[in-house]
């Protein structure tokens, strides 16, 4: 994100706006107050008021303003953003660093039945003394209706076709630095202040007449239209770029004729190309999440399922170290070891023994571990307990009781001993 020397990003924009003279406003008492109730405290506290001074501002949507359409979605972000922090606002205007003499606490959204016009409507509270200063004469111009208002905010949008065929940004959100500070009535608000100092330095006349003479420049300086005598295009093209750009069609008038240009016209380099993409992000022109899908690059955004398998990964990082799956392969064996040790002596339970007198395999061991293979916990119980009315079991465990049963004789003869207990 780009700053200004005000350390404050270059993509706020300020719509200026003044309550219509038509509207029926509610009661700003009657409207919902959206910040929690320990901070309006806060904001209450030393105001000589016995009840706190609401004031109620109302805005249609959509509106155009500054940068472009603010919708019923950006003033539903708008309001949301109630719940993360107060609106500060200065009475003098737009102001930095901040100095909040009032305050927007809620507000409330009404939709037309076309679901996409409306107002909203914003409480706004005013205690009797501001930052400095009472707040006795602002007062007075407000109940004077003599004083209107311009938000600040950092928002988000998307190019939208108007019924005129032209695409204008469309302001579906607001992700930070919320204000509402008061304006001079019918005044203006502050313009975007990169693109007001860098426009009014161009010499449109100049920048023709060198553009007609090829004198054109693939650098930037970042501060002048013009680099080593010669129109810089890089720099025209990270102005036109912006949300709120003065005299824009004019800018993009000189960029044509660049382009038509066989000895300026080159196209767009990739550095270019990232570089104006990256400036038109800044400044909410372009949604990223939206580009990427019409790349046909969806799958490379990162999604929940993404969020969650990091989390997995960080997790099994911090309780098996750096190399976490060949520790877990450890465990696992370790595991399955355990898990088999169990399973044996559960079985030695029941048959009495692994081997016969005579060294040969228990045959009524070797068939209760073929049954318990592979199980654990309370399989491995519901499986000794089904061995114990097994009647294959009962007969292997009847002939190890026996001591006439041939599996018990003690023979030197291996070969035999192996083809009789096989037998069994």
């Amino acid at each position: 994100m780009k700053r200004n020397e005000g350390n404050l990003p270059d993509g706020l924009v300020y719509l200026n706006f003044k309550t219509p003279a038509s509207a029926t406003l509610p009661k700003a008492s009657e409207l919902p107050t959206l910040i929690p109730e320990e901070t309006f405290n806060v904001l209450r506290d030393g105001d000589q008021n016995q009840e706190p001074l609401l004031v109620t501002e109302a805005i249609d949507f959509p509106v155009e303003g500054s940068g472009g359409v603010y919708t019923k979605e950006f003033f539903q972000s708008f309001l949301n953003r109630l719940k993360v922090h107060v609106f500060g606002g200065n009475k003098l205007g737009h102001s930095w660093p901040e100095r909040d003499d009032f305050f927007t606490i809620g507000g409330k959204i009404n939709t037309n039945q076309d679901g996409k016009t409306g107002t909203v409507y914003l409480k706004i509270y005013i205690p009797s003394f501001g930052f400095e200063t009472t707040n006795s004469g602002f007062i007075r111009n407000v109940k004077a209706k003599n004083v209107h208002y311009s938000l600040v905010t950092y928002p988000q949008g998307e190019l939208r076709k108007g019924d005129d065929g032209e695409y204008k940004m469309h302001f579906v959100e607001s992700i930070g630095y919320e204000r509402n500070d008061a304006v001079p009535f019918e005044g203006g608000a502050m313009k975007q202040r990169v693109n007001t100092s860098e426009v009014q330095k161009i010499n449109f006349e100049l920048a023709r007449e060198l553009i007609e003479n090829g004198k054109v420049s693939r650098d930037d300086n970042g501060e002048e239209f013009l680099v080593n005598g010669k129109v810089s295009r890089p720099m025209l093209r990270r102005m036109v770029a912006n949300a709120d750009c003065e005299r824009k069609s004019e800018i993009g008038e000189l960029i044509s004729m660049i382009d038509k240009r066989k000895n300026g016209g080159k196209p767009v380099e990739l550095k270019e190309a990232i570089e104006m993409v990256s400036n038109a992000a800044a400044n909410g022109t372009v949604n990223l999440k939206d580009l990427m899908k019409n790349c046909g690059a969806e799958k490379l955004l990162r999604n929940e399922k993404d969020d969650e398998m990091i989390a997995l990964a960080n997790s099994l990082t911090a309780k098996l170290g750096d190399k976490p799956l060949e520790k877990l392969e450890v465990v696992l064996a370790e595991n399955k070891k355990n898990a088999e040790a169990i399973a044996e002596n559960a079985v030695i339970e029941i048959v009495g023994k692994k081997k016969l007198e005579n060294g040969e395999e228990n045959p009524a061991f070797t068939h209760a571990m073929k049954e318990v293979k592979g199980k654990t916990g309370e399989a491995l119980q519901n499986a000794i307990e089904a061995l114990k009315d097994d009647p294959v079991m009962k007969v292997l465990l009847g002939n190890v009781a026996d001591p006439n049963a041939r599996i018990n004789a003690v023979v030197t003869d291996k070969k035999l001993a192996s083809s009789e207990v096989k037998a069994y």
